[in-house]
């Protein structure tokens, strides 16, 4: 029942709501594949929703500081789980190796802001010693 109820609030783009009963089908039926992939989905959608409302905002959006750093990771932890339930899931495998993807990109694109701005500091810092 749980599991139905998610499914609609998912496909209704209730995300929070179908998140709330896929955990409920959870606790109620642990080994269930279809729970597990639309928790995984659901999450995904979170994640893409909050990130597409940060990107309009402001464009350089701290992946870590808006907890969606941690929402990730769940959602890569119940893709996990529903593979080790039905590992021959085509179309759950590609869903999941596409947000690993964008969540490397992230972290790669993140690291590069970052090692740019050192190479600003240490640009200046020469820029100084040289002025003295």
């Amino acid at each position: 029942m749980y599991y139905l109820l998610g499914d609609f609030n998912l496909k209704n783009h209730e995300i929070n709501k179908a998140v709330k009963y896929y955990l409920l089908d959870i606790r109620i039926h642990p080994e269930r594949f279809d729970s597990w992939a639309g928790m995984a989905l659901a999450r995904t959608s979170q994640i893409d929703d909050r990130l597409r409302l940060c990107e309009s905002k402001k464009s350089h959006h701290k992946f870590s500081d808006s907890g969606t750093e941690r929402r990730a990771m769940a959602a890569l932890a119940c893709y996990k789980r529903a593979l080790s339930i039905e590992a021959d899931s085509v179309k759950l495998w590609i869903e999941y190796g596409s947000l690993a993807y964008w969540i490397q990109s992230m972290y790669s694109r993140k690291l590069m802001r970052k090692s740019k701005s050192i190479r600003g500091d240490e640009l200046n810092i020469e820029a100084k010693q040289k002025q003295m």
